[in-house]
């Protein structure tokens, strides 16, 4: 005796539905405060066939385990402590401002001078840092400084013609 394709795609659908519908109600159980699953259980009724069971037991049981541990520690996920670093380049042989000087953090981060010479890299990370600058024709740097966490460093670059 063959399968019923009709009843069998029913049947996907059925469960299908079930667990949406289960999905919903974890959701609105969770916003609530509510991670039990026989309190989402008890929304629904019967469920179907035991692997819909199975998944909505692992999704409340993943739901729960949220609720009781909570969100990590964002430092514990790669989330990084940052300061700001405003830079300011002048020539060096007359202490003019230098527009649009390319101004880099540890090769990495970048920002070019306004008409006073100045610019500003925001969430650099906390420490030891190393700025320089270039410009047409002229180099800066490196200077070191420290970034130090939610606060401004500020540092001057003295500018001179590149050699080459």
């Amino acid at each position: 005796m063959g399968v019923n394709p009709v009843l069998s795609k029913r049947r996907q659908r059925s469960e299908l539905a079930a667990t949406l519908v289960y999905l919903a109600a974890m959701r609105d159980a969770i916003a609530s405060g509510l991670t039990g699953l026989a309190r989402a259980r008890a929304n629904l009724g019967p469920m179907g066939t035991p692997g819909v069971v199975r998944g909505m037991v692992l999704v409340a049981l993943c739901a729960a385990s949220l609720g009781l541990t909570g969100c990590p520690n964002p430092n514990a996920i790669g989330v990084q402590q940052t300061g700001t670093i405003n830079a300011r380049c002048l020539l060096a042989s007359n202490n003019q401002p230098v527009v649009d000087a390319l101004v880099t953090v540890n090769s990495i981060q970048t920002c070019r001078t306004d008409s006073d010479g100045k610019c500003t890299i925001q969430q650099v990370p906390v420490g030891p840092q190393s700025v320089s600058a270039a410009a047409a024709g002229l180099q800066g740097g490196p200077v070191s400084t420290t970034v130090i966490e939610n606060q401004s460093a500020t540092v001057s670059i003295p500018m001179s013609p590149s050699n080459g």
